[in-house]
């Protein structure tokens, strides 16, 4: 059915919908994470392809959020994305409490550890095994998302693996924050190592479930899909890496 809002409804646990002038249309699925701030520049770049024409987008997408998708895109909102608002209430209160963090690395640190908190943990790997589900549901050709789903390299090894999909990752801070350097964990470690211990397992655990959902992740060697930088090249302190695009 279409809604109000002109988009292509899909309802809950039904088949994959195609839109009407859909034949022969590369599919493209949208993943976002479940804040305003990260869904709307996702949902711009959904609109463009729209706009492209030749394309058929899904969004996995629901709850307040759902009038963002733009019009004429196939919105999904199975695998658990009614519970969005409760996911989105989690992590804005997540986030709030970061606001008076000292400096990053203590930002950092106080991210990791509430996010591994058991309710927010929780609504975490929801999100995560809901947007695996939804590679599987709808086989795209290209899966964009926002930045939370390349972690480890699981959904990314399921779009290779499933439906030989490109994967494409949208870093909504607009630079990419160096979380795989060794001087960024050997400070996280030395300031604040009791708390980032007591997470460790928890993180352990939702990557078991993950990967249960998306088999392994891929090798950190061919962690090479591109990821889009809303922002510009001076904001980045460091040389970019070959797959950055700043747009």
């Amino acid at each position: 059915m279409t809604s109000e809002a002109g988009t292509m409804a899909v309802d809950s646990g039904a088949a994959t919908g195609v839109a009407a002038d859909g034949a022969g249309a590369t599919k493209v699925l949208f993943l976002p994470a479940a804040m305003r701030g990260h869904i709307a520049p996702l949902m711009r770049l959904a609109a463009h392809f729209v706009g492209l024409g030749g394309f058929e987008v899904h969004v996995w997408l629901g709850s307040r959020w759902r009038e963002l998708a733009p019009a004429g895109a196939i919105v999904h909102d199975d695998f658990g994305m009614g519970d969005a608002d409760r996911w989105a209430d989690l992590m804005d209160g997540l986030f709030g409490g970061l606001c008076s963090a000292p400096d990053w690395t203590a930002s950092l640190a106080g991210m990791i550890c509430s996010a591994t908190a058991e309710e927010v943990a929780e609504g975490h790997a929801a999100i995560q095994l809901g947007g695996a589900r939804m590679v599987k549901k709808v086989s795209p050709a290209i899966v964009v998302a926002d930045s939370a789903y390349q972690s480890g390299g699981r959904i990314p090894g399921l779009c290779q693996r499933h439906c030989g999909a490109k994967f494409v990752a949208l870093q909504c801070p607009g630079r990419p924050e160096p979380w795989g350097r060794a001087m960024v964990w050997m400070g996280l470690f030395r300031k604040h190592g009791s708390e980032i211990k007591k997470v460790i397992p928890i993180g352990a655990d939702m990557d078991r479930r993950l990967e249960e959902e998306t088999g392994p992740p891929l090798p950190q060697e061919e962690h090479t899909w591109l990821r889009l930088l809303p922002g510009c090249r001076a904001l980045v302190e460091r040389s970019a890496e070959k797959q950055d695009v700043f747009v």
